[in-house]
């Protein structure tokens, strides 16, 4: 008999893993801890923020005039999270299917092996 996990594709297993929840529509009324998202400035250029959800934006922490490498960003971030968090990612900054899924339940299962 196989395990439940293993109907799971590589996305649903590492979220599972992790237990976090990733919306890329804003919903009202989510308790977002962390948000990676598109900002204009007040003279009309693009900027992307990545911040946690109860900080103030700070420029030099926080603002990206080129678009980061927020694929790296959310694989360091997904063991930083708690148990149960729900972080929005704006599809404009990332497209999730395009994301290493499968390489990082890879890596996931190597240091729970080791």
């Amino acid at each position: 008999m196989s395990s439940p996990n293993a109907t799971l594709n590589a996305r649903e297993w590492v979220l599972m893993h992790y237990d976090v929840t990733i919306h890329t529509d804003w919903q009202e009324f989510s308790d977002y801890v962390y948000t990676i998202e598109p900002y204009f400035t007040a003279d009309g250029y693009d900027v992307f923020v990545a911040k946690w959800a109860n900080e103030s934006i700070l420029i030099e922490e926080n603002v990206y005039y080129y678009n980061l490498d927020f694929e790296q960003l959310l694989a360091d971030m997904l063991p930083r999270f708690d148990k149960g968090d729900t972080i929005f990612i704006h599809e404009d900054c990332l497209d999730l299917d395009t994301c290493e899924w499968e390489t990082w339940k890879q890596q996931i299962q190597e240091e729970e092996y080791e």
